[in-house]
Formats: structure tokens, C-alpha cells, sequence
């Protein structure tokens, strides 16, 4: 065990899912108030919520003057806690981050003994944490951090890992133009492809408009003319990218590369899923009609 953190900072009683109290993550990364994590918690709480629930606990605060009010404190489950560590800066963050990573390797790997709940319950002492939160993670962390911050999360995730150091690969502005060419050559309605959708430049509200939203392309995102917003998430991409470098929400690392392109700073709604996006810029686009002849050069 690290000697940041031990075996009692951990709580698994609201959900089952391991989780640290933020005053207790803020008083390991050095904050002078440690109830100003909340604020970071606040502004960051869409991207936090997007890893799980922040399962806010409603308690009694003592003022300086001896009377009480409730606020909410937050259990953050692991990605939480590793995105608080990114977002605080402060001297202690790359140690925090670190102690967290062994901690919750060490709960995962059965290296630390079940709550007592739990063994006499004789459930799993850890729901598996979703790889996919880990590949986000990683990729987050390469765009936040860079390269070498990137490998030394992948080497201590429990994601699969390459055979060397050397192997480590992220995109590079050849694979994101690469992406986004296979993007625009995805057939989404059996003959037509992205880009054939777009070069018709459908009014926002049409149905050719309806069909690219479904499928995690948003037209003209907040006004912004020519502009596509591709969503980091949504299900139907998954399809487009099976099989590729850019599968399993990799295409977000890849497209967020693209020169003038955008981390979008609001969710979209696609359909029923409201999703953040990568907002990409007309320049960038091809809408010369062109997208079939280019799929089809990519089938060959």
C-alpha cells in the first residue's frame, strides 16, 4: 500500500463500486481549502458524470459560528479521481495520481482484503472497471499531458500491452487525416457515403440532416456554417470504425488532431444520446461528390 492512501479511504457501501471521498483527495493533493475540489468538481461535472454517478452524500457542515448546513460531498469512483488529479495542478497531482493508480490496482488485484460487507456477502470486492474508461483515460491524458504521460498510464492500466516501449503508439497527423478519410467514405444508407451527404450541404433540419445526426454527425453545431461535430461516443461510429486503429472511441484521439479542429465545450444532442463532440472545420472537408469513388478505392 502507498503511503498517501490506505485501505480505509476506500468506500464501497454506496454502489458497490470503490470510491474516495473528494475532501480526502484534496487534502493528499495539498489544497489549502479543501472543500475548493468542489468547485473543480463542478466545473468539470458533465466530463466527470460521463465515467459514472458522482454519488453526492448529503452531510452536516459546522460553521465558525457553532450553527450547521448540509452540503454535498463526492465519492468519486477511480477515472473520477484520476480526472480531479489532472484538473487541480497543484505540486502534489503527479504523486496523487500516481498512489491512486497503485491503490486501485492493488483493490482490482485482490491485493487488499474485502470490506466486511462484502466478504460476508461473498460478492466480487470489485466490479471490473469498464477498459473502455481506461482507454479514455489514456487518450485524455495524451492530449492533457502528452506522449510519455500517455505511455506511463498505459503501462499501468490494465489495458492489453504492447510488446515494447517502442510499440506505444498515438495518433499523428497522418493517421488523423487517414481517420477522417475513412469517416467521409463511410457508407451510412447503402449508397451513400458522408461525404455524398455532405457535399449536397442538406438544410440542418432536412432528413438527409436527420440521417448523418443518428449516425454521430452533427451539421452546422451552434451556428457554426460548414461545420461537422462528430460525437465521441455514440454507438453507430462504432460500426464505421470496426476493425480499424481508430475502433473503440479512438477516433476522438485521432480527429481532435486535425488543424483549426475542436473539443466541443458542450454536449450535442444525437437523437436520444447527448454526447460531447470533436468539432471539425469546413476546410477540412471534402464536398466535391466524390465520397463513393473514394470508398470504393478504399475497398479495393
Amino acid at each position: 500500500m502507498n503511503a498517501l492512501f490506505s485501505l480505509s479511504d476506500i468506500n464501497v457501501e454506496i454502489d458497490g463500486e470503490p470510491r474516495l471521498r473528494d475532501l480526502t483527495i484534496a487534502d493528499r493533493l495539498g489544497y489549502e481549502r479543501p472543500r475548493a475540489i468542489r468547485q473543480t468538481i463542478e466545473r468539470h461535472f458533465d466530463e466527470l458524470k460521463t465515467y459514472g454517478v458522482l454519488a453526492p452524500q448529503t452531510v452536516a457542515q459546522v460553521r465558525a459560528n457553532g450553527s450547521t448546513h448540509e452540503v454535498d460531498e463526492y465519492w468519486l469512483n477511480e477515472p473520477q479521481s484520476l480526472l480531479i488529479c489532472m484538473f487541480s495542478k497543484t505540486d502534489m497531482a503527479a504523486e496523487v495520481r500516481r498512489a491512486l493508480i497503485e491503490l486501485f490496482l492493488a483493490w482490482r488485484r485482490g491485493e487488499l482484503p474485502p470490506a466486511p460487507s462484502q466478504a460476508e456477502s461473498g460478492a466480487d470486492p470489485l466490479p471490473r472497471l469498464d477498459l473502455r474508461m481506461w482507454h479514455d483515460l489514456v487518450n485524455l491524458t495524451y492530449r492533457v499531458k502528452g506522449q510519455k504521460a500517455a505511455a506511463r498510464l498505459l503501462d499501468m492500466s490494465p489495458l492489453p500491452q504492447p510488446p515494447s516501449a517502442e510499440a506505444v503508439t498515438v495518433p499523428d497527423d497522418a493517421s488523423a487525416a487517414e481517420c477522417l478519410e475513412h469517416l467521409l467514405c463511410w457508407e451510412i444508407d447503402g449508397t451513400r457515403t458522408v461525404a455524398d451527404l455532405l457535399a449536397a450541404q442538406p438544410p440542418k433540419n432536412s432528413r438527409d440532416a436527420l440521417v448523418l445526426r443518428n449516425h454521430g454527425i452533427w451539421l452546422a453545431p451552434r451556428g457554426r456554417s460548414g461545420w461537422i461535430a462528430v460525437s465521441n461516443t455514440l454507438a453507430p461510429l462504432n460500426q464505421c470504425f470496426n476493425g480499424t486503429a481508430w475502433a473503440g472511441g479512438g477516433w476522438r484521439a485521432a480527429l481532435i488532431r486535425l488543424s483549426g479542429a475542436q473539443a466541443s465545450p458542450y454536449a450535442l444532442h444525437y437523437g436520444a444520446t447527448c454526447t460531447r463532440a470533436v468539432l471539425i472545420p469546413p476546410e477540412l472537408i471534402r464536398q466535391d461528390g466524390a465520397g463513393a469513388d473514394m470508398a470504393a478505392e478504399v475497398r479495393s
